[in-house]
């Protein structure tokens, strides 16, 4: 695999985790775990996701009512360097494919009132995101009025330049993403790097046989003399105040 940074996203028609099924017969373990470890040999793994979980539906009610997290985006450690604050946001795309479901029920008197309902939340939404690119692009609005939202993308990230950590890869090789372990991990990385495996004898005598003297035998000699107590009061007498 070429070693350029990577971001590969869409319908994998498959889950990493059985918590990313809902409904139906349980999923078999050894295909999700095929895929896992197929994403780990080319050096890709999960950038996760905020709000609503799943991503498909089948089209069928109550018990046999399915939902799946099939679409996922997947980066390389070098793609993330680059974006360390990237996130996948679920909310447009569950209204969507709740609205498409809901044109294809036969009961119009079903449709109309939730399909109105949804319209109008994802109608928000939109308006939400142009809205917050907009504010962080810190430029002047299209006076077109054409509403670009990958143009304020691209203004708004060539702005950014604080970058966030939101997930480290501990001691196992595994990503966390709580605040608490982020901090664990921190705090062991940094500890491990000023710490010494040698003991304090050890680590003495390398410090010592590596730095050069810029006392000479005399000067030491005249050190280690035994003082009076004449020597004690000049020092005394010659402090200031």
């Amino acid at each position: 695999m070429s070693s350029l940074p990577w971001l590969c996203g869409g319908d994998f028609n498959e889950i990493l985790s059985l918590a990313e099924n809902k409904g139906g017969s349980s999923r078999s373990t050894s295909a999700l775990v095929n895929f896992r470890c197929g994403l780990s040999d080319v050096g890709l793994s999960d950038l996760g996701f905020s709000s609503y979980p799943f991503t498909w539906l089948n089209e069928r009610d109550n018990s046999a009512f399915i939902q799946e997290s099939l679409d996922c985006f997947v980066s390389n450690d070098d793609w993330r360097f680059l974006f360390p604050s990237a996130t996948v946001e679920h909310g447009i795309a569950k209204l969507r494919k709740r609205i498409n479901r809901l044109y294809k029920l036969e009961t119009l008197s079903v449709m109309l009132p939730e399909n109105q309902n949804l319209e109008k939340k994802l109608e928000d939404l939109l308006n939400k995101e142009e809205v917050y690119w907009r504010q962080r692009s810190k430029v002047e609005w299209l006076k077109s009025g054409d509403q670009n939202t990958s143009y304020f993308h691209k203004k708004a990230s060539n702005r950014r330049k604080k970058n966030q950590i939101r997930r480290l890869k501990d001691s196992n090789g595994e990503w966390k993403e709580d605040k608490e372990d982020l901090f664990q991990i921190s705090e062991g990385y940094f500890s491990s790097i000023f710490c010494s495996s040698l003991s304090d004898g050890e680590a003495m005598s390398l410090v010592l046989n590596a730095t050069q003297s810029r006392i000479s035998s005399k000067m030491m000699e005249f050190l280690d003399s035994p003082f009076t107590v004449e020597d004690v009061r000049v020092a005394l007498f010659q402090m200031s105040n």
